[in-house]
């Protein structure tokens, strides 16, 4: 796993912007619809996790939790609904992402010294709250056996641990031939059984998961296309190719910009909580789960006559939201014999292609969300039944 781990390491989501100053959550607006849509799953997940020993803390962990500013709403709401109902005991919130990740934004947001506008701090307004970070990929064991309660996951676990492919005609495995998009269905299932397997070790008996994953529905919509407008990933392969036909970049390069992802069918996603499954067998039980879109808040405003800028005003606003999670994958595509000054012009050169497109139909660009919303179980398995009888 280590070797896998090093193979992704630079190439997933490595945070843009200087550490502290929480990009991401400044310009990941549709995070904070996705989560708020996943909010009642999760309570209803609170609700049914057992109560801790007396004077052990209450665990929860945020898996893949980028500068932690998206999911701090979830996180008070989730301390405000234990203290109202009458648990006084501590709450330990684990923060897990990359070793790379935007640590001293985690931080920050956490205990409440970068405040997200409208966002109150569960640091500053609850006693006995205690935050810490790990820097474990998730595709490992990130904590102790049986420690966690309550464990969440938004937007993350669609990243693979290694790359299934380079793809030659696209970007993405959403727009790859059928064979490529076959290595990526085979490493993120992969992957997918080994992420859970981890996350059945960490639970307690009885411990909830929610997690909410970007896929691909049933009629053909995922991160960036819902049938409505510009196709984003197709956008990023036209611009990137064009590169190629310029002489900017070689062919080599353009293969080499793939993105180590996948959004995974419901099926897909299904797969590992059905017998026989070593999830299954784990004692991870699937309770409820249903995919749905979240539509783009920036293209929302844009169409209701809300954003009052030109479309150049338009396309700088929105286009860094696309860009937050997947500007190192561009970056990590050129050749490093490149010096990185040269690397770092051709990756500005792409984004301000990208932005030119946005103002040509502001209206028709956004990032639509479209994801499957898993709450998942630790049941008692057969072995624990019988030491208890």
């Amino acid at each position: 796993m280590a070797e896998q781990q090093e193979a992704s390491l630079g190439k997933v989501h490595v945070p843009l912007g200087k550490d502290g100053e929480g990009l991401y959550t400044e310009k990941t607006k549709g995070c904070f619809d996705v989560i708020a849509a996943a909010t009642p799953m999760v309570l209803d997940a609170l609700s049914k996790v057992p109560a801790p020993s007396a004077g052990s803390a209450f665990t929860i962990a945020d898996y893949g939790t980028a500068d932690a500013g998206t999911s701090l709403p979830l996180m008070y709401t989730i301390v405000e609904k234990m203290r109202s109902s009458g648990n006084t005991g501590d709450i330990q919130i684990n923060y897990e992402d990359q070793a790379n990740n935007e640590w001293k934004s985690v931080f920050a947001h956490a205990y409440g010294h970068l405040q997200v506008p409208g966002v109150k701090s569960f640091y500053k307004d609850f006693q006995n709250v205690f935050v810490t970070g790990c820097g474990e990929g998730f595709h490992s064991q990130c904590y102790p056996a049986g420690s966690i309660m309550l464990g969440v996951s938004f937007t993350a676990m669609h990243w693979l641990s290694q790359n299934a492919c380079n793809i030659k005609g696209a970007l993405h495995s959403t727009q790859s031939e059928p064979a490529e998009k076959a290595t990526f269905i085979a490493q993120a299932e992969k992957d997918f059984e080994k992420i859970m397997l981890a996350r059945s070790k960490e639970l307690c008996k009885g411990g909830q998961l929610v997690v909410v994953n970007f896929a691909e529905s049933k009629e053909g919509y995922y991160l960036g296309w819902s049938g409505d407008g510009a196709n984003m990933h197709a956008n990023f392969a036209k611009l990137w190719r064009e590169l190629v036909d310029k002489k900017v970049i070689t062919e080599e390069e353009f293969e080499k910009c793939t993105f180590f992802n996948h959004y995974r069918t419901e099926e897909e996603q299904l797969k590992p909580f059905q017998p026989g499954n070593p999830v299954y067998e784990s004692g991870l039980r699937l309770i409820k789960h249903e995919t749905k879109v979240v539509p783009c808040p920036y293209k929302l405003k844009m169409k209701a006559g809300e954003f009052k800028g030109t479309p150049e005003e338009y396309a700088e606003w929105f286009y860094c939201t696309t860009r937050t999670w997947s500007n190192s994958t561009f970056f990590s595509g050129l050749s490093e014999s490149r010096p990185e000054a040269e690397r770092l012009k051709i990756v500005e050169d792409f984004w301000a292609s990208y932005r030119a497109l946005i103002a040509k139909d502001p209206a028709a660009h956004g990032m639509d969300y479209c994801h499957t919303y898993l709450h998942i179980e630790k049941f008692f398995v057969l072995y624990d039944i019988l030491s208890i009888t």
